[in-house]
């Protein structure tokens, strides 16, 4: 991994997991929790639009991956630190991993938002 300090990989690797979790099932078109508020009903479909109402809310579904990816990554970053002082002060380039990541999870977010 990086040398960033201890302390800081967890919740860097909590962002980059929970950015790219919010990513994924859109790209993947992987099947996520799907809201009708008109018929208030919860149904698993994926995010491609074909087999998606408009109406559909596929925010909460993102979200939840989202969640779930971060709790992953925040797991993954105090394994790596447990028991592994880190050797210098440098952060690493794990901070701007996860802020590139964040950013265009941010922008994809927007622009599905403005289409």
């Amino acid at each position: 991994m990086s040398d960033a300090p201890g302390g800081i990989r967890a919740p860097m690797l909590a962002l980059l997991c929970a950015a790219l979790g919010s990513l994924l099932p859109a790209w993947m078109r992987a099947p996520i929790p799907l809201y009708d508020p008109i018929g208030r009903a919860w149904r698993i479909g994926a995010m491609d639009g074909a087999g998606v109402a408009k109406i559909e809310m596929t925010y909460y579904g993102v979200y939840i991956c989202a969640a779930l990816a971060g709790l992953i990554g925040a797991a993954l970053g105090l394994a790596l630190e447990r028991g592994r002082p880190s050797p210098s002060a440098h952060p690493g380039l794990l901070p701007l991993w996860a802020l590139c990541a964040l950013l265009l999870a941010a922008a994809y977010q927007a622009f599905t938002l403005l289409a």
